[in-house]
């Protein structure tokens, strides 16, 4: 996915002869990912990347890697060429490298393949809309990125008008998506990193630790300092850009689940869903994806308990309970009622998730809660509240 990126003093003016222009993708090692026509200078010191009509230069010694589109597509045709027919899994994986490459069409290319394979493959189906979910954020982000590269337009003198009030967004901000992120960030991810001007020179000054040692590190290994380490006024300047590991997986794999699991019940994915919160259908989008787990994650349910020898009295079941698991209500609710521990209500349509403890999607959602999570209970700094009313009724669809 392309990244946000900004104009430093690493910039220059371009000032020698450049070669033929290709497509493709530069990354520096400043974090920086930067998407468009590439050219080098005949004495390779400098790249130029076109970003429609603006342009951005980056010497050749601050750039990590280059890869080109016709380079991706020629590797990608050659891997499908070698596939079996019938070959499901590799080809998602195949469609999964096209993606992380920003390549979009060869990824899509690899989903379809897939479905045309087995129209029902749930994968191929999530595959599909995570591509049109990133390809949209990408070329938002270009557009950004080409109207900062253009120069900029004398102040008007005349008073700007007003913006009009707008309503409430119904999903998570950028920043509030960006804490989840580093809350879930775990020492083994691989995530894209960016950071704002002076965070990583106020850690250092701050800690005393060696500047050429923190400077040598990973991106995501100095994000990791910063945020465990560093002051909490530093924080807002780490943007996680990519999925860590177990949001990568609830995108990809765990909430398709969820969502077919609750709307074949039909009490939960019509006009007038049932329970007391509700999450959001088309969550092909970031921010909707990032919101459904945040309602996931929040979600409490007190039931009344028996009298015991530690007492009685209401006992908190939660959706996503990372300190034991197989008690989450995204496990116990998708049990057949028989199996379960807590059984969903007893209403019409309803249809377990699970066939029982020996299903692969039992044991995939279970190990996704008690180890792909990190295991201490989340605190992400901000209140969002869950769907519920009419908002619940007109867009989301319950679990």
């Amino acid at each position: 996915m392309l990244r946000r990126w900004w104009l430093s003093g690493a910039v220059v003016v371009v000032c020698s002869s450049m070669l033929l222009a290709r497509q493709g993708v530069v990354r520096t090692d400043d974090g920086r990912v930067i998407e468009g026509d590439i050219t080098q200078s005949v004495n390779d010191d400098l790249v130029t990347i076109t970003i429609g009509t603006g342009q951005v230069t980056v010497p050749r010694s601050d750039v990590l890697s280059i890869i080109y589109g016709d380079d991706i597509a020629k590797e990608f045709t050659e891997r499908l060429r070698e596939l079996p027919a019938a070959d499901i899994r590799d080809r998602l994986e195949l469609g999964q490298w096209a993606l992380d490459k920003n390549q979009y069409d060869l990824a899509r290319q690899a989903a379809n393949g897939v479905l045309r394979i087995d129209p029902g493959n749930v994968d191929a189906m999530t595959l599909l809309g995570t591509i049109q979910g990133q390809q949209a954020l990408a070329e938002r982000e270009s557009a950004a990125a080409a109207a900062a590269a253009q120069p900029q337009n004398p102040t008007p003198t005349t008073e700007p008008t007003p913006p009009s009030p707008q309503a409430p967004s119904i999903y998570l901000s950028d920043d509030q998506i960006n804490r989840i992120r580093q809350f879930e960030l775990r020492p083994d991810d691989a995530v894209r990193v960016a950071f704002d001007p002076d965070v990583r020179q106020r850690y250092v000054a701050q800690t005393g630790d060696d500047p050429q040692t923190f400077a040598a590190l990973e991106p995501t290994a100095q994000a990791q300092f910063i945020l465990s380490r560093g002051d909490p006024t530093l924080t807002a300047g780490v943007k996680i850009l990519s999925d860590p590991e177990s949001l990568d997986d609830f995108r990809r794999r765990i909430q398709i689940r969820i969502l077919v699991g609750c709307s074949a019940s039909g009490c939960h994915g019509g006009d007038t869903p049932a329970g007391d919160f509700g999450l959001f259908t088309d969550a092909s989008q970031v921010p909707a994806a990032y919101t459904n787990f945040y309602i996931l994650q929040q979600y409490r349910l007190k039931i009344d308990s028996p009298k015991t020898v530690w007492g009685s009295g209401p006992v908190e079941w939660r959706m996503i309970d990372r300190t034991h698991p197989a008690q989450s209500l995204l496990i116990q609710y998708g049990l057949p009622r028989e199996a379960a521990q807590l059984p969903h209500p007893d209403v019409p349509g309803w249809r377990a998730m699970f066939a029982g403890e020996q299903d692969p999607d039992y044991a995939d959602m279970l190990q996704w809660i008690g180890q792909t999570l990190k295991s201490m209970d989340p605190d992400y700094g901000f209140h969002f509240p869950l769907l519920t009313g009419p908002t619940a009724a007109t867009q989301p669809a319950n679990p």
